[in-house]
């Protein structure tokens, strides 16, 4: 904010009164340096299934040392068209009596809505800091992850929970924090349907469907070995039929080679074994080496893979990151870090960067001793080597086409490196609008 205008109270604790169609998200007191005045600015939220035409409120005032002073008993906010669950009232100042004023007590009088109906505070009780617990879904202990895939069925934003549903105040609040009246069937922010939100909190449920999970985990890791087993069994059948049929057609060809003395025949085929020799024994190379560096043991990183089609890939885990956590854009930050880069202090990103640009390399380095590795093993340069990385939630961060680095998942982040204060300043305006 410009010199001309000092904020000296910023509350941003959300506020709420039972019943009430309307939350306070925050407000603060500005102080105009030019005249002294004290204006009041509110950012409410319509949480109603309709749109709100008009709001009355009260402000009760104090001073530093909470002695009343003036208050403003009406104050109107006409001519608005707030859809649900839609932010209003912070770019509209409320002028306050006395500009001594320091605490302030914010009472919602009256709504009005868009079909004529009507809320009114008849009591005049003042809006309440909303103060609640919620429960953690990790406290349901070994349940929890039984609990998750639930809610994975019922919410397709259900990565935004991280607490149990509860009913507050005459509120409800959702898994993924939003604040709705308690009428209200689904939720605005996440869409899930809140009769199963609170259906599927059930320990006994939840038990029953966690021991039919593990029981069909088992039967599919049986499978599994059963299914590996077969494969290996039927793979070891056809080396020994085709080791048979190599023999006998051996002993053919020898027959007829004696048969018709036809030495450029026998010097043919006498190639051709030497050929399929020198394949088969590249391929064992190829595939020792393929496992001597699947098995090699790191405490940072855990390596898969597969030959198929004269092409092997490794596969990389164990980065110690998750990727759905790492901002990729300005617009991903929050609004405590853009105000902290407008300040002029960029090291954090700076910090951001340049770590990814370590782990960048470490993974460079580390596929640089693979190729390294497999060449010493005795691998078959017939062979092309592909390697993917990939971060603790299975996203995957680089790809290596043998020493080139083709993917990148970050390289969106280094444009911000030099980054102007025009594309700062739109992404604090857009962070404060959410």
């Amino acid at each position: 904010m410009s010199e001309k205008y000092t904020i000296v109270q910023h509350e941003k604790r959300l506020f709420w009164l039972q019943n009430c169609p309307v939350l306070l998200h925050s407000y603060a007191l500005t102080k105009n340096n030019t005249n002294n005045s004290i204006f009041l600015q509110c950012k409410f939220e319509n949480i109603a299934d309709k749109p709100i035409k008009a709001m009355n409120i009260a402000v009760k005032c104090s001073d530093v040392s909470h002695q009343e002073l003036a208050n403003v008993d009406n104050f109107p906010y006409l001519d608005i068209n707030v859809q649900p669950y839609t932010l209003f009232g912070d770019k509209t100042p409320v002028a306050l009596p006395n500009n001594t004023t320091r605490n302030v007590r914010i009472i919602p009088l009256k709504v009005i809505f868009s079909d004529d109906t009507t809320w009114e505070n008849t009591s005049e009780r003042a809006y309440e800091l909303a103060e609640y617990e919620q429960q953690p879904i990790s406290s349901l202990g070994e349940l929890a992850d039984q609990y998750k895939r639930d809610l994975h069925k019922i919410c397709t934003d259900s990565e935004k929970h991280n607490y149990l549903p509860a009913n507050v105040n005459g509120f409800t609040v959702c898994g993924c924090g939003k604040v709705v009246l308690p009428d209200t069937q689904y939720c605005a922010s996440c869409g899930v349907d809140f009769s199963k939100l609170f259906a599927i909190n059930n320990s006994e449920i939840l038990h029953t469907e966690q021991q039919q999970y593990d029981e069909e985990q088992q039967k599919i890791a049986l499978q599994e070995q059963q299914d590996k087993l077969q494969k290996e069994t039927q793979q070891l059948q056809y080396r020994k039929k085709l080791r048979k049929i190599i023999s006998i057609i051996s002993c053919i060809v020898l027959v007829i080679i004696i048969g018709t003395v036809a030495g450029t025949t026998y010097s043919r085929y006498r190639q051709e074994q030497g050929a399929i020799r020198q394949e088969q024994e590249a391929l064992e190379k190829t595939q020792a080496a393929v496992e001597q560096i699947t098995n090699v043991e790191s405490d940072d990183a855990q390596i898969s893979s597969d030959i198929e089609d004269k092409v092997i890939t490794f596969t990389i885990s164990g980065a110690g990151i998750n990727a759905k956590d790492m901002p990729k854009t300005l617009s991903d930050l929050s609004e405590q870090d853009l105000q902290y880069l407008w300040n002029n202090d960029t090291s954090h990103l700076d910090y951001a960067i340049d770590s990814w640009l370590g782990l960048k390399d470490s993974y460079i380095n580390l596929q640089g001793s693979i190729m390294d590795k497999y060449v010493e093993l005795g691998g078959s340069d017939a062979y092309s080597i592909h390697t993917v990385c990939n971060s603790d939630d299975n996203i995957k961060i680089f790809e290596f086409d043998g020493n080139s680095l083709i993917y990148d998942y970050w390289e969106e982040m280094e444009r911000y490196r030099d980054f102007s204060s025009i594309e700062l300043l739109a992404a604090l305006i857009t962070s404060r609008g959410k």
